[in-house]
Order: structure tokens, then C-alpha cells, then sequence
């Protein structure tokens, strides 16, 4: 499903948010629920069948402050710490002009 993502009280259709698609039904025989921290998802177990829902688009409130927007960025710096995932320097310098 394409899921259009409200923050910080404005609806995001740039930057690779929109259409963020997401699994969300399921055949638990068949995949797995991956990640502990953010960006949880579906991995599928083998080869599956996709059925799209093209008429309907999921809005999700993604961060309705900076104080909420602080808990996710918190959480990511634990899933990177976890995972000993280094960030290099440039890319924290030269990444977020990219993305807008």
C-alpha cells in the first residue's frame, strides 16, 4: 500500500516519502517481521504474490512535534549502534541537502 507520511504538521510527497509502500497483509507461513528498533518491515521467505492496492493511499502521522521527532531519531542511533553500523562524516555533511 502507498503510504503518504504527515510531519510536523505537513503532508511529505518528495524526498522518496511518497508512495512509500508497505506491506501490511500477510501470510505469517510465508515471511517474517524484521527489525527491533524503526523501519521495522515484511521479508518475504521465499517468492511471493503481490497484490497492490492502487485506489487507496494509508496516511500515517509520522511526527506530530521535534520533542516526537527526537524518539525516532533516538531509537535509529540505537538500531545503528546495535547493528555496528559506522556513518561516515561526509555523508552526514553532504546526505541532507540531497533529500530535499
Amino acid at each position: 500500500m502507498p503510504r503518504l507520511a504527515r510531519y510536523l504538521g505537513r503532508w511529505i510527497y518528495h524526498s522518496g516519502w511518497y508512495p512509500d509502500r508497505k506491506v501490511r497483509l500477510y501470510d505469517r507461513r510465508k515471511a517474517k517481521w524484521i527489525g527491533e528498533f524503526v523501519h521495522e518491515s515484511v521479508k518475504p521467505l521465499g517468492r511471493w504474490d503481490t497484490w497492490r492496492a492502487t485506489s487507496c493511499t494509508l496516511r500515517a502521522i509520522r511526527c506530530r512535534s521535534i520533542a516526537h521527532a527526537g524518539r525516532y531519531t533516538t531509537l535509529a542511533a540505537q538500531e545503528l549502534a546495535a547493528n555496528r553500523v559506522r556513518v561516515p562524516l561526509w555523508s552526514l555533511i553532504l546526505d541532507p541537502p540531497w533529500t530535499l
